[in-house]
């Protein structure tokens, strides 16, 4: 996983590029997640409305933690869904499933280099993720 250190900062052009689509990223990430059926049929005709909200609330992390230079708020993120999102039949594959679509749904919406620039941080989350879940599959192996 990518330390901050290997982070670069972010231009705040580039930032600003990204907050100005950044209703239109979560528009077209929901819109593929939604293919994902089964991921979200436990949703039921609420799955856009909750995904919507649940990339509102990443993208304001990701500009944040952009902004600071810091991962601690996407560390934060990731380990609140990981203990929460269970509950609402949000799988941690399903939360990594996202992340991916986020990433190429950026790149479709900024330039190359602007998207490279966020995609650090986005790629963090998903190498975060993946740390999560191997984790979580360790301790569930372990308890027999």
């Amino acid at each position: 996983m990518a330390h901050l250190k290997q982070l670069a900062p972010v231009a705040p052009h580039v930032l600003a590029a990204f907050k100005a689509r950044s209703d239109d990223i979560i528009r077209a990430v929901v819109a593929q997640a939604l293919t994902h059926t089964e991921q979200v049929a436990g949703h039921g005709d609420q799955a856009e409305r909750l995904l919507t909200a649940g990339l509102r609330y990443t993208a304001l992390g990701l500009q944040t933690a952009i902004f600071l230079h810091n991962t601690t708020l996407l560390d934060w993120q990731l380990a609140w869904a990981a203990d929460r999102l269970g509950h609402d039949g949000v799988q941690p594959e399903h939360i990594l499933t996202r992340l991916h679509i986020y990433a190429a749904v950026v790149e479709q919406f900024l330039t190359a280099d602007d998207a490279l620039a966020i995609n650090q941080y986005v790629h963090w989350m998903i190498a975060k993720q993946t740390e999560l879940m191997a984790k979580a599959e360790s301790r569930a192996a372990n308890q027999f």
